[in-house]
């Protein structure tokens, strides 16, 4: 089945028929794909869309336009959201959102992560998104990077290592979150006895 854009434009009259179209469409650019869509469509979507093709799209379209998307989106979601987007396009969209607004989508990723915490060792989670502050629960060595010792930054990805006791940055990630520090430490207790 085959679409120019302007036959997606003109039959796309409803959330459902815009879903149906998308997922037909595999190759086409998500980024024309969205602009060319109703905005009371577009809004709907993003309040019920699948989460992978919609992560995709927030990746996708300008990062303003991601920014009002997940403002818009209901607090579970958007929080959730601002974590599929990954870190890079994450701290885009926190530099597009004025103050009263990034504070707002920072507290609904932290009320989410909150909800998360119970389901990990000690409530810490595999991956946090730090946003003002670290949770009162968090040890004081996660809370700067176990490789290169430097703090995060708003909206950077807080990655937990196998002790739960350290963490890395993306970029210093460690082979399969093996903390070095405490690997170490192993090391020098084995080899002492």
């Amino acid at each position: 089945m085959s679409f120019s854009l302007s036959d997606l434009a003109n039959k796309v009259s409803n959330y459902f028929k815009a879903v149906e179209i998308i997922e037909k469409l595999p190759g086409w650019n998500l980024r024309v794909i969205y602009y060319s869509l109703d905005k009371k469509i577009v809004k709907k979507f993003m309040m019920i869309g699948e989460d992978d093709l919609l992560v995709n799209i927030l990746k996708n379209i300008d990062t303003q336009d991601a920014a009002d998307c997940i403002a818009e989106m209901e607090w579970r979601r958007g929080g959730y959201m601002m974590i599929l987007i990954g870190e890079r396009v994450r701290k885009q969209v926190l530099k597009r959102l004025v103050p009263g607004e990034k504070a707002e989508i920072l507290r609904r990723v932290r009320d989410y992560q909150e909800e998360l915490e119970c389901q990990w060792p000690d409530g810490i989670l595999e991956e946090y998104i730090k946003g003002e502050r670290f949770p009162g629960h968090y040890p004081k060595t996660i809370k700067k990077c176990v490789v290169c010792k430097e703090g995060y930054l708003l909206g950077e990805s807080v990655l937990t290592a196998d002790c739960w006791k350290h963490s890395f940055h993306n970029r210093c990630r460690q082979e399969d979150g093996v903390c070095p520090k405490c690997q170490e430490e192993e090391s020098n207790r084995g080899s002492e006895q």
